[in-house]
């Protein structure tokens, strides 16, 4: 087929074109509603490779193999629609899975902007942990996992791994028999929620911090574990007390009794998931001929428990379509492993994009060079600013780099509102919009920053406070839910709880008083706080609040004062107030910016977080996360960097950047 056949095909399906037309005319007299707010045909304009892909068979698998800026999403979207206005089953769909709920909107607009279909039952869109949650665990655990809710409701609870014991005392009724030994140091209490099966190891995995993980087998090898093993043998006269699989059968106990109880941490239900598909060759089968199809966009961030999943709902009949670049995986906290994407897709039938439509060619090259990428990446944007289009900028302090970038921004003529500041570490993202994730202060903290209006710093407010209250409640949820109990049903509720709650103390002249000691605040808290609280606890009535005392909450020294005679800290957020983002390297995927600020950590010491140690000469995940970051720009690509050595200089400028400050003086000389 030749492009003017594609075009055809395509636009027969999903706008009924006239055959006698051309698509020019046909847009030109503006008959086709998928073309709505668009400078030209938007059928006409994709590549053969998009349109090669839209017209690609599910009767098969496929991958299509993306590169920045290739327009995947728009093709998974004009893919799905096309395939939705050819679908004839009504009891069976498609699955259009990727990986946040943000993602989820994008294409869930693209389908309907390109479908001529009303309603998309019976196809699904949605996250990968939804789908795998909505009809493979919540259905079915309870049976494998022998859960008998006391109530009707079978499902189960997703419980943060993360969140502590003084908090919820409720984990300590799952405290495993094995602690976490410390040299010098007294030893901390494991729990259920802290512990996940791994299965391409085949071995449990503690959680000790958010920082922190290790394998049971390495932890039991340990030296302080070790210590231990043998003062427990010297005790007892027996050498052969706590051994490997007894310790090993104590954490899987502890696992174990957990999920009978009906909880579950994020790890957990991915496994389930796979354990019932293993398990019960019914389920599989059912669901692979409810989604005979099944698109993930995003792949690379798959984790192996995940890609086994899929797998097996493949071998029972579904068609798999994975859409990616596998150079972008970034998703660490899952442990997800390109090399588990790239092995399983193999077999699949392959479609390359290779046009980035996103950046200009200087801007590809420079990723290019942080990953030599085998096949050919043509930048497609215009060229604007020639050889000033990648410039670096010398720090000390990582805050101080954003003065100069807004003045290089103001120079170049660029919005403030398309410019973006990406950062690898959440540590550095609240340092530069000056907020404090580890706060004692949680509702002082958050009232502040639900007043500044700037989304990350509400978003943070809301978890604060959902923290605070989820404290008093003594029953804590995960931080993705923003602590709501495990007694509440809904987190929707919940979250609106918090908003309403946040709105009313924001009214309150006394709580927003912060010029003063934490001592007169936290006393006037206690008197206004109560009414507030208990109002406002009626929204959640017939959703769980009925389980706990509230009348309980306020007494005794229900909410101590912290650094009593110590001054109010004030926030002032120097970035977010003009509208520049500032974005992890995860939270910027997808996204597309004038320009952007992608700022080094100051030391090789962070994780991936180095421009040189990380970026340029670590290892293949680090690089990921250079490259990542270094293509999300169109025209204009700043790099923050510690100040340099004569040799670190030579280095960066010897693959296409140039010295920031010495544009802003050259600018200022000619103003």
């Amino acid at each position: 087929m030749n492009k003017a056949d594609y075009v055809s095909s395509i636009a027969e399906i999903l706008c009924g074109k006239d055959k006698d037309i051309s698509c020019d005319e046909c847009f030109k007299v503006g008959k086709s509603h998928i073309c709505k707010n668009h400078n030209k045909c938007r059928i006409s304009e994709k590549t053969e490779k998009q349109m090669e892909y839209v017209l690609s068979s599910i009767n098969k698998c496929f991958y299509l193999e993306a590169c920045p800026g290739s327009g995947k999403t728009e093709v998974v979207g004009m893919k799905a629609a096309y395939e939705i206005n050819n679908w004839k089953q009504n009891s069976s769909g498609i699955a259009i899975l990727t990986f946040t709920n943000e993602a989820t909107n994008v294409i869930s607009n693209r389908i309907n902007e390109f479908s001529s279909k009303q309603n998309l039952y019976p196809h699904y869109v949605g996250t990968v942990s939804a789908f795998i949650h909505s009809y493979i665990v919540q259905p079915f655990a309870y049976k494998l996992k022998q859960y008998n809710s006391k109530s009707n409701d079978n499902s189960f609870r997703l419980i943060d791994k993360s969140i502590s014991s003084n908090v919820n005392p409720w984990l300590k009724n799952y405290k495993c028999k094995i602690n976490y030994e410390r040299i010098g140091k007294k030893a901390l209490s494991i729990y259920g929620n802290q512990i996940y099966y791994d299965e391409k190891s085949d071995d449990y995995i503690l959680h000790i911090s958010k920082f922190y993980e290790v394998p049971f087998e390495e932890y039991y090898k340990s030296e302080a574990f070790q210590n231990r093993v043998n003062q427990i043998r010297t005790q007892n006269g027996n050498n052969w007390m706590y051994g490997y699989k007894y310790c090993r059968q104590l954490i899987k106990e502890c696992k174990d009794s957990f999920n009978k109880a009906g909880f579950a941490n994020f790890e957990d239900m991915n496994n389930i998931a796979l354990e019932i598909l293993r398990n019960d060759s019914r389920i599989a089968t059912r669901l692979s001929e409810k989604f005979p199809v099944i698109i993930v966009d995003e792949c690379q961030d798959l984790s192996y428990v995940e890609i086994n999943t899929l797998d097996i709902l493949r071998e029972y009949g579904s068609r798999l379509h994975f859409v990616g670049d596998l150079n972008q995986s970034v998703y660490e906290f899952k442990k997800v492993d390109p090399n588990d994407i790239f092995e399983f897709v193999s077999k699949f039938n392959r479609i390359n994009l290779e046009n980035n439509f996103r950046s200009s060619d200087r801007i590809v090259e420079l990723s290019r060079k942080i990953i030599p990428i085998g096949k050919e990446i043509i930048g497609q944007e215009k060229d604007v600013f020639g050889e000033k289009s990648l410039l670096y900028l010398e720090y000390n302090n990582p805050k101080d780099v954003v003065t100069d970038y807004k003045n290089i921004l103001k120079a170049y003529n660029i919005s403030f509102c398309q410019s973006s500041i990406i950062v690898k570490q959440n540590s550095l993202k609240d340092e530069i919009v000056n907020v404090k994730p580890e706060e004692k202060h949680l509702l002082i903290s958050a009232l502040q920053y639900w007043g500044q209006g700037n989304s990350y710093q509400k978003q943070l407010a809301l978890k604060f406070v959902g923290l605070q209250v989820s404290k008093w409640l003594k029953d804590s949820g995960s931080e993705r839910n923003y602590y709501c109990p495990k007694e509440i049903q809904s987190v929707f509720k919940w979250r609106i709880f918090l908003r309403d709650v946040l709105s009313d103390f924001s009214r309150d002249s006394k709580l927003m008083n912060f010029k003063r000691i934490n001592k007169g605040w936290y006393a006037d808290a206690r008197n206004i706080i109560p009414s507030i609280l208990m109002r406002r606890f009626i929204q959640l009535e017939g959703y769980g609040i009925e389980g706990f005392n509230l009348n309980k909450i306020f007494n005794g020294m229900w909410y101590k004062a912290v650094d009593t005679n110590k001054q109010i800290e004030l926030y002032n957020d120097v970035v977010s107030e003009e509208n520049i983002k500032t974005l992890t390297v995860h939270g910027a995927k997808g996204c597309t910016f004038e320009s952007t600020l992608v700022i080094s950590s100051k030391t090789a010491s962070s994780q991936s977080g180095h421009w040189k140690a990380h970026w340029l000469e670590g290892n293949d995940e680090d690089k990921r996360v250079g490259y990542v970051a270094s293509t999300r720009a169109k025209y204009l690509l700043v790099w923050g960097i510690p100040k340099l050595s004569d040799e670190d200089r030579n280095l960066i400028e010897s693959i296409g950047f140039i010295d920031g400050k010495k544009i802003i003086s050259q600018l200022n000389s000619t103003n």
